[in-house]
Order: structure tokens, then sequence, then C-alpha cells
């Protein structure tokens, strides 16, 4: 789990020992740093340009190792972190079976230093331990902790605090704010989930913006709408104010607004932060018996929500901000087909996806029929 560390700096050319505004030292600093900790390649007669897309592509993965604002230019906030003393572990790194790093040894002793203030010390060694051990699954390798500054692998978080120009406490997690779009998880090691279980079930399904967020218990897998990669871990590892399971999620695209429903409480989800603290489900209008909903989707056609409960549903016109009259009525009398206890709900391209257990039934909301049944987990590529 490599990372930045802040002892005595290994890449510090002599003559750019402080971030410099001249487009050609710049340059020369950017593409030493991104040679020596991103596998830079230089072209033909040494010439590398800035706009080229290796260089580009090397500054965009840099950027988004760092939580900064992903553009893949030289900015001020870019040069900051690689003008930063930091040790000389690359970032990133090509493995094969036949070349790259190998221990010599099958046990390996890993000791955890300095941690977050974000979790606490029994969680951070839960979670490293839970890392090591899927490392190990896959591996030859036994890990075993260790108390002593020397050990084989050293666990620290770090930080530079506060770099120019982050938008809010969510950059650190991966969240561009401007594009509106989840780049990638936190630093912190994950508890990996079996995405193609062939029983996997969901808690809740809601796009956020450009990404399709799925929560199962304590657990999350965010998947972008344009990419085919999955990023996945703990929620509180995207959602540090969230530190429960999710009933239900949906999202309004209008007001660029999600909200996040645990039982009786929500959580409102703007841009690309939490909002304040989580609120009451009777802001909705709901009766005070109603303590929890199973799923909820929002169909932008008729601007209403469709809360769902059991055997039951209700209505919520976004527009006026009121349950619609007549309402909670049967599920099975307005969406024939479906008759069971719904676990999450989703609309897209016209369609209303019900997950049902292990199963997902596209909805045809105008025509009022069922028309497939497809695997849950086939919305995570299984």
């Amino acid at each position: 789990m490599p990372g930045p560390c802040f002892t005595a700096p290994t890449f510090m050319p002599e003559a750019l020992s402080s971030p410099s505004t001249e487009p050609q030292v710049d340059l020369k600093l950017a593409t030493g740093y991104l040679q020596q900790y991103y596998n830079l390649q230089i072209e033909p007669m040494g010439r590398m340009k800035r706009s080229g897309p290796s260089f580009t592509s090397k500054v965009k993965d840099m950027q988004i190792f760092f939580g900064l604002n992903v553009t893949g230019t030289l900015d001020s906030d870019t040069l900051e972190v690689m003008s930063s003393p930091r040790c000389g572990v690359p970032d990133v790194e090509e493995y094969s079976d036949i070349q790259g790093t190998r221990w010599n040894k099958n046990v390996i002793t890993y000791s955890i230093g300095r941690y977050t203030r974000d979790l606490p010390r029994t969680t951070v060694d839960s979670l490293v331990e839970s890392a090591f051990n899927v490392w190990a699954r896959a591996s030859s390798l036994t890990f075993v902790r260790s108390h002593t500054r020397s050990a084989d692998i050293m666990v620290e978080f770090v930080t530079n605090g506060p770099l120019r120009g982050r938008p809010n406490y969510f950059s650190r997690y991966g969240w561009n704010s401007q594009s509106n779009q989840w780049l990638s998880g936190s630093m912190f090691p994950r508890l990996l989930q079996n995405k193609c279980d062939p029983d996997l079930t969901f808690d809740a399904v809601s796009t956020l913006g450009d990404a399709t967020f799925f929560f199962r218990e304590r657990y999350l897998w965010i998947k972008h709408n344009e990419q085919y990669d999955i990023k996945e871990g703990p929620i509180t590892n995207f959602m540090p104010k969230i530190e429960t399971n999710i009933d239900a999620a949906f999202w309004v695209p209008r007001r660029s607004t999600a909200y996040i429903i645990h039982e009786s409480m929500f959580w409102t989800v703007k841009g690309s932060r939490v909002k304040g603290k989580p609120r009451a489900l009777t802001h909705f209008g709901f009766p005070a018996w109603v303590q929890d909903v199973d799923a909820a989707v929002h169909i932008v056609k008729t601007g209403r929500t469709l809360f769902f409960m059991h055997d039951i549903y209700w209505s919520y016109n976004e527009n006026r901000r009121v349950m619609d009259f007549g309402y909670p009525k049967y599920i099975s009398e307005d969406f024939p087909g479906v008759n069971t206890t719904i676990n999450a709900a989703l609309h897209k391209e016209g369609f209303i996806y019900f997950f049902v257990g292990p199963q997902v039934y596209k909805y045809d909301y105008t025509q009022k029929h069922v028309v497939g049944v497809e695997k849950a987990n086939s919305w995570l590529g299984c």
C-alpha cells in the first residue's frame, strides 16, 4: 500500500528545490517526478511535451492518487505536491510473474505507525489486517503484524492537512466536485466483498451525478456511467459522516441532490458532500408510524419520488414537496408482476429496475408490466 511519506527527499534536483512558475522549469521538475514515481517513458530523442497524451495521463494518475482536481495540467497544487520531499517508492509499479519486485521470504511482517484521526484505531487495525488477508489469499505470502519500526512493511497515515484549491472535505476521498464524478476511493484499506456472488443482493441503488451507487450493509460499490472500473469499500471510506447501512436512496437530477435513507432518518448529499445532520423521514410527509422504507426511486418525467414499504407505496410530488393524495396504495395493484418486497429501485432510460433479492425486474412504467429479468450482480459486470 505505497503512498507518500515525508522523509529525506530522494528526488529533488538541486536547481529545483522550490516550486517555480517558469514553464520549462515546471516541465523539467514534473518530467523527472513522473519518471521516478509513475513510470513515465521519455519519447525518442529525449523529447517530452506537457501536452502529450502519455504525460497528461501520468499527471492525471498522480492527481487521482493525491486527491487533487484531475485536470492533467501542472496547476499550482500539483506542482506543490511534486516539489514536496517524499520517499522513493513509486505510486504505481508494473508487476508480472517473471519480473518486478519480489520478496525473498514468505513470512512478511507489517507494523502500523501513525494512525488517522478519521477512524478509530481498532477499525484501522481491522481494515489493515483484512487488506493483508486479501493479499495473502492471492499469493503464497503470510503477513504477521509486528509492533516494531523494523517491520518489512510500515503502514502510516500522513498528510500535507491542506493544499490550496481543494473545494471541500470530500476531495480527500476522490470526489471531483467540479465535474461531479467519483474518481477514486479512499487511501484506507478496504474490506473486499465478492461482487460476483450469485446470491448478491443490494439494500439500495441510486445514481449520484454520473455514477451509480450500490449499497449493501455497510459496503458500497461505485460504477461510473462512462467507465468500466468499479470503486468499492466500506461506506465510511467515501462518506465519513455515514456510519450505518443504507435502506434506500434516490437522486433528484434537477436539484443535483441525492437522499440517502437509514430507518427513520435521511441524509442530503448535495453536489459532492453530505450536508448537515440527518433529518427525520417525516420531512417528506409520512405519517409518524412509518419508521423505515425498503426502496425509493425518482421518476424525472413525472417529477414524483416513489417510496416502497412492504406491500404498499407512496408518491411524493417533488415540485410541491407534498405527498400525493390517496396514498399509500398497494404495489401489486399499480405494478402488476411485482408481488414481493422490493429491496432497491432505480429509474433509467424510461424503465424502473426493481431489485428483488438476487434478481432485477425491468419494469415498463408506461405499459405497466415486467419486460425482463436479470441477475443483480450483472450490474457490476458479472
